[in-house]
């Protein structure tokens, strides 16, 4: 699997975290299944080939073949199954926690956990974009397809969606106390709660673990000879068994298999984006 990223139009930045390709070259011996964790970005997904979605523990799988969809905040992990026999490639947007709502006013809550046609959020016209990739343009020209349909809708006074962002990076690299932070950017718990609904998706506590749980993962990459008991300690849990119940939450696999026994199967390729984001925020 080869998978890139690019960066967005400068003007786009506070809201899109990135473009990105994935390409599957028809190699017998690769691994064709993988296991996506929740990192708080909702994101678009184009797809010119087969490619099937499930939730972690169910046995019906989605076809997402030849689609445009937007991919809403999720809770729990999702696995992808692509095609064994093929030469494929998905194009990708990745947008910033709150992101979305620079461009759209759909309540993003109203879209957790659900996957639907991309038009639904960003009107018919998202399928020209649909139109480029299907006709396997050059990269350069689909990515300045990408920034000129963005650029198009990008909507004026964001200072409340750009408020919740701040919130959102703020949760991303530490365990503070949601108070706390609600305190900070000069708001109530109930204001931050009904913010990161609408701009993001989900509610504060729930990024918040999200985050957490992500910060664990990242860790254990980090520095596979350390215990679960440490690191738990160091993510900001109560103890390892917190730990254990929220891996079980989101995973359904507990801590110690998806850090080690099942490491190669449970790492996105998302796990670098997660990095990059922690890094800018903590900067």
């Amino acid at each position: 699997m080869i998978y890139q990223t690019f960066p967005p139009s400068s003007d786009l930045a506070p809201y899109i975290l990135n473009y990105w390709r994935l390409e599957l070259p028809p190699v017998s011996d690769a691994r064709k299944k993988e296991v996506i964790l929740p990192d708080g970005n909702a994101s678009l997904m184009f797809t010119t080939f087969p490619i099937r979605r499930t939730s972690i523990g169910q046995s019906s799988w989605m076809d997402l073949s030849g689609r445009a969809v937007f991919i809403g905040q999720k809770t729990k992990a999702v696995e992808y199954a692509f095609p064994q026999d093929q030469d494929s490639i998905t194009w990708g947007v990745r947008f910033q926690p709150a992101g979305v709502r620079a461009f759209s006013d759909v309540p993003m809550h109203e879209y957790t956990d659900r996957i639907v046609d991309a038009s639904a959020i960003f009107s018919g016209h998202v399928h020209q974009v649909m139109d480029l990739i299907q006709d396997e343009h050059a990269p350069g020209l689909i990515l300045s397809g990408l920034n000129h349909f963005f650029l198009k809708r990008l909507r004026t006074h964001q200072t409340p969606l750009l408020t919740t962002g701040a919130m959102a990076s703020a949760l991303a690299v530490q365990s503070d106390p949601i108070r706390d932070v609600a305190e900070h950017f000069r708001m109530s718990t109930r204001q931050m709660e009904r913010y990161f609904k609408l701009y993001v998706g989900l509610s504060p506590k729930s990024y918040a673990c999200i985050m957490r749980f992500n910060r664990a993962v990242m860790e254990a990459d980090q520095y596979p000879e350390i215990p679960v008991a440490e690191i738990s300690d160091s993510s900001g849990y109560y103890d390892a068994i917190h730990l254990h119940r929220e891996s079980l939450k989101i995973c359904g696999l507990k801590p110690y298999d998806i850090f080690y026994t099942y490491r190669g199967q449970t790492r996105p390729y998302l796990t670098e984006l997660i990095r990059q984001r922690v890094h800018r925020s903590s900067c």
